[in-house]
């Protein structure tokens, strides 16, 4: 898990908590209650796929998430009922994702020509 925050598009509030990072995931996802909270309105829907296989239309919101220090505006998210936000490949991209399964640790940077 890496520690995140979470607000409206260009808000004043933030919800801080913590991402698991899923490669698998398209979109970034963010738990309901933290997108109830800061009143972020969903901008379209899409048909998703779980990870089970099935299909359903779920709204997308766009958030300002910060993580590893870099702030990400208008980043395109899902609602999830887990307690933590999934940060899918929408967000990965920008990154430098190291995993180190022996310490147990995940680390993310962006490279240089991202700055």
């Amino acid at each position: 898990m890496v520690p995140v925050r979470v607000r409206a598009p260009e808000g004043v509030d933030w919800a801080s908590l913590d991402a698991k990072v899923d490669t698998g995931a398209d979109l970034c996802a963010v738990p309901d209650p933290v997108l109830e909270a800061l009143d972020v309105a969903p901008v379209r829907v899409v048909r998703a796929a779980t990870f089970t296989g099935g299909f359903h239309e779920a709204p997308v919101y766009r958030v300002d998430l910060e993580i590893a220090g870099e702030l990400l505006a208008r980043v395109e998210a899902l609602a999830t009922r887990r307690p933590y936000v999934i940060a899918g490949r929408n967000v990965l991209r920008h990154f430098v994702v190291k995993v180190d399964g022996p310490h147990e640790e995940v680390s993310l940077r962006r490279p240089p020509e991202e700055r």
